[in-house]
């Protein structure tokens, strides 16, 4: 959806020139060069991210946010390498949290219909037509990069769920130093694994010693775009 909407707007663009100021003070990311320049929000950096990835995730927890972080700036770098090319830039699409020096140029506020996030455009004419040449001649789209490698360098925090037991608030309330609680898992047993402290929905493990340390035999691996 992502590359599909901004490829029409190379062709057609649906959008408004906005003041810079418009761009202050929202901690912007930015990529590009002396011809354009593509920034985004920290906020609708989120929005993008979970837009790419079909609107699954909760930007209320930390580790979704990082992953539709992850996903948004991957997206973004790809768009701006693409759009150097197209326009036969020389000078590499560079990441910075300020604006690269353009000459005159307009900035455009591109707010897409179909979610809640935008992003600015900083253009010189020049840059402008020949994007516009490239896409009407060639009819392509942006290629993204893959959930996979976008997701790559996020760390995620994997363990192991030993099992559980159900008390009363009667019992818990008793709960003194020494007691013992009988788990409803058995350590010979394959137990679920756990990422962000969550119980995935595939993914099992064994419970090994070695000496004075424990360690995991992975069974079942986790599927993460679950």
């Amino acid at each position: 959806m992502f590359s599909n909407w901004l490829s029409e707007w190379i062709v057609e663009p649906p959008v408004h020139h906005v003041e810079e100021s418009a761009c202050e003070g929202r901690k912007f990311r930015w990529w590009g060069g002396p011809l354009f320049a593509i920034g985004i929000s920290e906020q609708d950096r989120i929005a993008l991210g979970k837009s790419v990835l079909g609107g699954e995730g909760d930007v209320s927890h930390e580790r979704d946010r990082r992953i539709f972080e992850a996903v948004a700036i991957s997206s973004l770098s790809a768009l701006a390498e693409t759009m150097r090319q197209a326009i036969g830039s020389e000078s590499p699409a560079l990441e910075s949290t300020a604006p690269p020096t353009i000459g005159e140029s307009r900035t455009y506020h591109l707010a897409c219909p179909e979610s809640s996030w935008a992003i600015e455009l900083a253009i010189t004419p020049g840059a402008a037509i020949a994007l516009r040449k490239h896409r009407a001649g060639r009819r392509t789209v942006p290629e993204l990069t893959t959930l996979g490698a976008a997701l790559a360098d996020v760390e995620v925090d994997l363990g192991c769920h030993l099992g559980g037991a159900s008390l009363s608030a009667g019992q818990l309330d008793d709960l003194a130093v020494g007691d013992l609680i009988v788990l409803d898992g058995r350590l010979k047993d394959t137990l679920p694994l756990t990422l962000g402290g969550e119980i995935t929905r595939h993914g099992r493990a064994e419970i090994g010693v070695e000496g004075a340390s424990h360690h995991l035999r992975i069974t079942e691996t986790p599927d993460l775009y679950l």
